[in-house]
């Protein structure tokens, strides 16, 4: 990996991604923003992978599911700071400085690849929480009280 972003801007760099379907762990070039559209070389999949520089990582986990919710800080190569926000069951290790590929399917982060430490880990987008519950069960009680014959009456 490079040393800082101006060396990603001179240099071709070579990475891993994890295939989004298959879970293949591909090496392909990145481009000078950090980007590469990939063809797995497994399934012939095809998905987007972008290499950051972890600057900051937070996350707390949920005691009743287990999840961990994360707020990673990450600069993009030709860009300011951006904000990764994801779930995962699983203890991600990254720190400040870190080079990491995230895969995305159509927009989606799928997985997340530490070149420090050669790891990988399947992460879930950030769900919607409580207000995504609400609205389920606002729409379960209507259903039910349109079955059940209990909708207002116009008279």
């Amino acid at each position: 990996m490079p040393e800082s972003n101006a060396e990603l801007a001179e240099n071709p760099v070579e990475v891993s991604s994890v295939c989004v379907n298959c879970q293949h762990q591909n090496k392909h070039e990145i481009d000078q923003s950090g980007r590469a559209t990939v063809t797995c070389e497994q399934c012939s999949t095809q998905y987007s992978a972008q290499t950051y520089q972890v600057r900051a990582k937070g996350g707390r986990r949920d005691r009743q599911s287990g999840i961990k919710h994360y707020s990673v800080r990450v600069k993009e190569p030709d860009r300011e700071e951006t904000l990764l926000v994801f779930d995962s069951d699983k203890d991600i290790e990254m720190r400040s400085g870190d080079w990491i590929t995230a895969s995305y399917l159509q927009g989606t982060l799928k997985y997340l690849v530490n070149h420090t430490i050669h790891g990988y880990w399947d992460v879930m987008p950030k769900k919607s929480g409580c207000l995504g519950m609400v609205i389920i069960v606002v729409l379960l009680i209507c259903v039910v009280g349109v079955v059940l014959g209990l909708g207002a009456r116009v008279v």
